[in-house]
């Protein structure tokens, strides 16, 4: 099986609480936590795009044409 690294906010925010114990493992979080989870991820996000980090970047390369 293939893994592309790519996991949707819903499974990033229930491990984010999985893991410092808000939701336990055995339990599903409700929907107000997953509201407030999404509301950090976007704001956390938004910060690091304020910081300059290029979240969603692309490589760039540039190249001498001579003629």
């Amino acid at each position: 099986m293939a893994t592309t690294g790519t996991y949707t906010a819903r499974e990033i925010i229930t491990d984010a609480y999985r893991k410092i114990q808000v939701v336990a493992h055995d339990e599903p979080m409700d929907a107000d936590q997953a509201k407030t989870g999404l509301r950090a991820l976007d704001r956390m996000l938004k910060g690091w795009q304020n910081h300059g980090y290029l979240l969603w970047g692309v490589a760039s390369q540039s190249i001498t044409l001579n003629s």
